[in-house]
């Protein structure tokens, strides 16, 4: 059997044969369809709000909060789509701005924001890279949980707040999209850090939407409201296959409903070989963004199993708290010390125990000398009939796409 597994922008051709079953749980093939009539319908019937052209009528400046490069959401179009109402509402370019809400993440280049926003925007609205600086924030107060509501200030001085993004689940708050365009898109880096805290004290699944950590990040919406939301459901290839508009809080489970089908498998047995392709660009940027995939892998994968990971990691580690760890500590000594939580060293907690549980290799673009600091085997071909444990395996699964591939208990 002849496999092609998405690959940075390319792809990497795999061959399994032999006498094990094999099963592909890949993302479902959408017919074509009219992208812009669905981003058009959801804008003209917005959920528990208003149209936004009327909501606009009453500020002399707008926000759009929007994703940046290692997420999906096809921006350009939705942005397409908002300048369109907001004019019609009255708001003129030079009173709009864009805010690429970064979280944690890297600045994004000019280049990048070009392929976000769209190239006919660039010049005609200001266009910011979102500051997790304190000093670049205002404190307004803190939620029930102890997060602080820390906000880049920007955001904060304009009149209306639109958030854009992409709904899909996710490991820390069951389903991203609705309000985490906020918390942590344009949140504090103390904010941030203290947010993702709360995973050691809760356990949340994918798809699981009400939750301790979505509560958390919803509560910010009392200090300062966002006015309108606008979400996608797309497919790997960024192809719109829902889009809701609206109040921020109703829109975002309404278009949860709508996602779910699309993401969730039924849990099988578990395979003693897992092949996993984080999907290409962006989800395998770099190893940060990666280890999604390997904690999707390991939902089907027989413990003390095998998960061969390919992902290109063309960025390397993706945080640099991350690589600071991985250079200066020996593996295992996470879990030994057991730290404070710290973003990008959580990365290191994740890998640490599901290398102690499954047999992890990684087929990446890497230096080998970072691979081999990892609790991992770096491989530098995907011929896995070379391999006693590939030929002693009965039943193999592989997932192409496994940033968006989840199961589901019946």
């Amino acid at each position: 059997m002849r496999i092609l597994l998405p690959y940075g922008n390319e792809t990497k051709l795999i061959q399994l044969s032999g006498h094990q079953e094999i099963k592909i749980y890949d993302f479902p093939k959408i017919a074509p369809f009219a992208e812009d009539e669905r981003l058009v319908d959801a804008l003209r019937e917005p959920i528990g709000s208003p149209p936004l052209q009327m909501l606009v009528q009453n500020a002399k400046s707008a926000c759009i909060l929007v994703s940046d490069s290692t997420r999906l959401v096809p921006t350009a179009k939705l942005v397409d789509q908002l300048m369109t109402k907001l004019k019609e509402g009255g708001m003129r370019e030079e009173e709009i701005t864009v805010v690429i809400a970064l979280g944690t993440h890297r600045r994004q280049t000019e280049r990048e924001m070009i392929q976000i926003v769209g190239e006919k925007w660039m010049g005609k609205l200001n266009i910011l890279n979102h500051s997790p600086l304190v000093e670049d924030a205002v404190l307004l107060g803190q939620t029930t949980r102890g997060t602080p509501v820390e906000v880049y200030r920007p955001v904060i001085e304009a009149e209306l707040r639109i958030a854009t993004g992409n709904i899909e689940p996710h490991w820390l708050v069951g389903m991203s999209g609705g309000l985490k365009a906020l918390m942590p898109g344009v949140a504090s880096e103390r904010a941030i850090q203290a947010h993702h805290a709360l995973s050691r004290e809760y356990q949340v699944q994918p798809g699981m939407v009400e939750n301790p950590l979505r509560d958390d990040l919803e509560e910010w919406q009392q200090f300062l409201p966002i006015h309108f939301l606008f979400n996608t459901v797309v497919n790997p290839q960024r192809q719109i296959m829902a889009a809701v508009s609206g109040d921020p809080l109703a829109a975002f489970r309404k278009g949860v409903e709508l996602a779910k089908p699309y993401f969730f498998h039924p849990m099988p047995p578990p395979f003693e070989v897992t092949v996993a392709s984080a999907g290409g660009t962006p989800k395998d940027m770099n190893l940060y963004q990666l280890i999604k995939s390997l904690q999707n892998a390991s939902q089907i994968t027989k413990k003390g199993g095998v998960i061969v990971l390919v992902g290109e990691c063309g960025e390397g580690f993706g945080h640099p708290a991350f690589q600071e760890w991985v250079e200066r500590h020996q593996p295992g000594e996470y879990e030994k010390v057991k730290p404070e939580f710290r973003l990008g060293w959580h990365k290191v907690e994740q890998l640490e125990q599901l290398a102690k549980e499954y047999q992890i290799y990684l087929y990446s673009a890497m230096a080998h000398a970072f691979v081999d600091l990892l609790p991992i085997t770096g491989l530098t071909h995907l011929n896995l009939q070379e391999f006693a444990w590939y030929r002693r395996a009965r039943r193999v699964a592989v997932l192409p796409h496994a940033s968006l591939t989840f199961f589901h208990n019946q």
